[in-house]
């Protein structure tokens, strides 16, 4: 991103931005500090823009929406009051003009802050226990599986188009072009950030990495743990990445294996089981336990439903023999 010739306002507006102030992080904490050692002449612009969303943040948490009807009550009075009352000495007026001024000052600063800070807060897009296929405002389509979310901003700006994923979600991006050339299409995770310009890819954000599989198109990784680095990705590849173990997996793959979701399917060659007890875990959320480390290698071929739990676990314990124990919400398998 370029922020060289961002402005104050710029800055209050990019998400990346607000979401460093609201909710920092080592990594965002990191970033901000290298830029900033890099543009030392753009400090006032982001202190600035820093101070005004904490101030809006604060205001909106804090006032309420009676305090705001007391304030706009309280202006009414004192401009009915200034029609009817007899003549006032001309000090006395500009008095009660500078009373009445301030306090129309602080009820916009109330109403407008607050709607100011309401602009500013994303929509969240939560898929319960089926998919959910959601329309972004640029015509991109976003399919969340069981169990994702996907922030997205209530309005872009003309820096780039950027969601924010939790869970896995297929996308497929709507190339834009503007007079100043194509906007990027961000999606950010714990781990990555993914940009693109019009593709579809599959991105699956866990606990403990994120991984992405492109199916068309071409897109490009930015780790989080090396911001400098960028991974070029072609049709085909996967990618996988965690930032607590920072290890790095490539190779190609069969993206449909990745996408079979998307038909209510889960497809497997040769996973370990304890891949696919995480995969249950993921998309049905329900918390799993294999008992035998032993048993917890073994490998699992062959498509299965995604939609139906109990015909999942049957074929499990049917066709491949898996033991499963169910104890309240948790499943056991050995």
């Amino acid at each position: 991103m370029n922020y060289q010739h961002y402005t104050t306002q710029d800055f209050m507006m990019d998400d990346r931005f607000q979401q460093w102030v609201q909710h920092p992080t080592p990594a965002s904490d990191a970033y901000w500090e290298a830029w900033l050692a890099n543009h030392p002449e753009k400090t006032e612009e982001v202190e600035e823009a820093r101070r005004m969303l904490r101030q809006l943040h604060t205001e909106y948490r804090t006032v309420s929406v009676e305090k705001k009807q007391q304030q706009l009550a309280r202006l009414h009075r004192r401009l009915a009051h200034s029609t009817e009352a007899p003549r006032v000495p001309a000090g006395k007026r500009r008095h009660l003009w500078r009373r009445m001024v301030a306090v129309a000052a602080m009820f916009l600063l109330l109403v407008g802050g607050s709607w100011y800070y309401f602009q500013l807060q994303p929509l969240v897009y939560t898929a319960s226990d089926s998919t959910q296929v959601i329309t972004l405002p640029d015509g991109s389509q976003v399919t969340l599986n069981a169990h994702a979310s996907l922030r997205v901003p209530r309005r872009w700006s003309a820096a780039g188009r950027h969601v924010w994923l939790t869970g896995q979600g297929f996308f497929e991006v709507e190339k834009q072009q503007t007079t100043e050339g194509p906007v990027k299409f961000t999606v950010h995770t714990s781990d990555l950030d993914i940009q693109v310009l019009g593709t579809r890819f599959d991105v699956n954000q866990q606990q403990t990495h994120t991984q992405v599989v492109l199916e068309e198109g071409s897109v490009q990784l930015r780790l989080h743990a090396t911001a400098d680095s960028l991974i070029r990705m072609q049709p085909g590849d996967y990618v996988q990445y965690s930032r607590t173990s920072r290890q790095l997996v490539e190779k190609t793959v069969n993206p449909k294996q990745y996408t079979a979701w998307l038909a209510h399917k889960l497809v497997f060659d040769q996973m370990p089981l304890h891949e696919l007890a995480g995969v249950i875990q993921q998309t049905y959320g329900r918390p799993v336990i294999i008992r035998d480390s032993t048993a917890g290698r073994r490998n699992i071929s062959g498509t299965l439903p995604s939609d139906d739990l109990e015909v999942l676990l049957e074929i499990l314990q049917e066709g491949f023999g898996v033991s499963i124990v169910e104890k309240e919400d948790t499943l056991i398998l050995q």
